[in-house]
């Protein structure tokens, strides 16, 4: 997995192909063959590939939820519930399945962790790329941008950035922080922010955390890309509950939902209406100076419409 951990998928795939050419048992081979041909792209070769696997090991469960999973991302709901439940029958305990089994109506409020964990990990590599040049995501500048139209002095001193792997935050508020502080749940997303030297201290925590722990000595709290993965954000907006220095901004994006409260969708993602966060901000005494519906990043053929919240906590 060391060429797909340094993004070079040609050696892993040509790795990888070597070794199950060599030996055609090799289950293993196949799933890590099947997850490299999905992060370049080519679906249908990845499918074939963790079939291969579960052919050779029935009860391979990593295989089966690889399965499932790229066939949710080729729009084949039906098989990947099929798969889902399968998975379920051989695991019930297998988080990661349990989410993703939205597919049939239901909803998981949180994801789990190692679901939000191991999704970071497996798009470590090309995720910065992608979101730039594939999907079009200019969402991280616009929140900056957006942060410092409301601040009178146009400097935001201390910032943590949730979410920092990408360090899209953290580049574009270099200029304007003393101190940076990064938060990502992904070990190896943490390892590629430290490459960069942009942030003060970087730390791997629980999802909730950092928006939790008491004595928040920050200024400003941006959010690129964790409210998507938060349903019921109750816990996340639960400032009030942390002994604050002084009052500060929290910045956030999210999928946008016109009516209703959250919505997991079938891409694994949450998304939020303006009234459910309107009505968390009464209910923990949080102001929103500014909300903004905007062009959040492609979706396949259209862009997503996404939130950008200010609050004042």
């Amino acid at each position: 997995m060391i060429y797909k951990a340094q993004g070079n998928l040609d050696l892993a795939i040509n790795s990888y192909s070597q070794a199950v050419g060599v030996n055609p048992m090799l289950h293993e081979g196949f799933d890590n063959l099947g997850l490299c041909l999905q992060d370049q792209g080519d679906l249908s070769a990845a499918l074939k590939s963790f079939q291969a696997a579960i052919k050779l090991q029935p009860d391979y469960t990593d295989a089966i939820y690889n399965r499932g999973n790229i066939q949710k991302d080729m729009d084949n709901s039906d098989s990947a519930v099929s798969c889902l439940q399968d998975l379920i029958k051989i695991d019930p305990s297998y988080n990661r399945a349990q989410h993703l089994y939205a597919l049939t109506g239901r909803i998981t409020p949180i994801p789990p962790q190692e679901y939000v964990e191991s999704l970071f990990e497996e798009y470590a590599p090309q995720l910065k790329q992608n979101l730039i040049h594939n999907l079009h995501y200019t969402a991280p500048k616009r929140l900056v941008n957006a942060v410092l139209h409301l601040s009178v002095q146009k400097n935001l001193e201390s910032v943590l950035d949730l979410g920092c792997g990408t360090e899209l935050i953290g580049n574009k508020v270099k200029r304007f922080a003393s101190y940076i502080e990064g938060v990502d749940l992904s070990k190896s997303m943490v390892k590629q922010a430290e490459r960069k030297n942009i942030y003060d201290r970087l730390i791997v925590p629980d999802i909730n955390a950092p928006l939790a722990k008491n004595s928040l000595d920050i200024d400003c709290i941006m959010a690129q890309d964790v409210f998507i993965y938060l349903g019921d954000s109750s816990e996340a907006l639960q400032l009030e509950k942390a002994d604050k220095k002084r009052p500060g901004k929290l910045a956030f994006l999210t999928e946008h939902l016109e009516t209703g409260s959250f919505k997991l969708e079938r891409s694994g993602r949450y998304a939020h209406s303006k009234q459910y966060l309107d009505s968390l901000c009464s209910q923990f005494g949080l102001a929103l100076p500014h909300f903004s519906t905007i062009k959040l990043r492609k979706h396949k053929d259209a862009f997503l419409t996404g939130g950008l919240y200010i609050l004042d906590f």
